[in-house]
């Protein structure tokens, strides 16, 4: 009876200590990036979080659109953002006819967000493609596991002190950081909409976006969290297996 054998792995590549601490970085960093994108999305693109900010703040005293209309507005920018509707447009019926509720500058305002929120899919997509690259090398070409341990600990202490610090900002001024990222992020100035002729800065308020901030930070330091935990379970781990088998 022949018995096959077992594909022997290779030796395992001995990184450079500087290169193992590169490898740490890039997985911190794209790790971080990921959480940040996925953050981003699940509020951006959430219904449920558009209907409570819009019975909380009043948005249908203040546009004089039916809750179901808001709803429907919530659907198109949801869908819009994920590429799904062709033009960003929502038609309510008044006195018998179909009356367009945004005008030319809101739709252009709103193209150069579509264009963020791709840039926003892309680098979700590399980053964790970099990560899972970088995860490989450390688990199957070099294997070792404390590589992939500590870039899940400095990913998420990158991210807590990253979103510690935006979230101080935020709290300290919002307008003034809301307006600086508008500045360094549109070429243009279709972002400053009039609340008496624009009807998307009546329904999309400023406290809108405070509470989504706050939301998507709170997210983002809870992911990383839970990184820094799992990384430090499973380094310790790794450490006493190590001790372990030397005794």
């Amino acid at each position: 009876m022949r018995i096959s054998s077992v594909p022997q792995q290779g030796p395992a590549i001995e990184l450079p200590s500087a290169a193992k601490w590169l490898l740490v970085l890039i997985m911190a960093v794209t790790a971080n990036l990921f959480i940040l994108s996925l953050s981003i999305d699940v509020f951006s693109m959430s219904r449920s979080y558009y209907d409570q900010e819009f019975e909380k703040l009043g948005t249908t005293e203040l546009t004089g659109l039916t809750a179901e209309e808001l709803g429907g507005v919530s659907d198109m920018i949801i869908g819009y953002l994920k590429g799904q509707e062709p033009e960003f447009q929502f038609e309510v019926e008044r006195n018998g006819r179909q009356v367009q509720l945004f005008n030319d500058r809101e739709q252009t305002h709103m193209v150069d967000v579509l264009v963020l929120f791709q840039l926003n899919g892309r680098i979700k997509m590399i980053a964790i493609a970099a990560f899972a690259l970088s995860a490989f090398v450390a688990l199957q070409l070099s294997r070792d596991r404390a590589l992939l341990y500590r870039g899940l600990i400095g990913a998420g202490v990158l991210g807590i002190a990253a979103a510690g610090f935006l979230l101080l900002l935020i709290t300290i001024d919002f307008t003034k950081y809301f307006t600086l990222f508008h500045e360094l992020f549109f070429d243009n100035d279709l972002w400053l909409l009039n609340p008496k002729t624009d009807l998307l800065i009546v329904i999309l308020q400023e406290q809108f976006f405070v509470d989504i901030a706050i939301r998507i930070f709170g997210l983002y330091i809870g992911l990383n969290v839970v990184l820094v935990t799992i990384g430090t379970i499973f380094l310790r781990s790794s450490k006493r297996a190590g001790r372990f088998r030397r005794a």
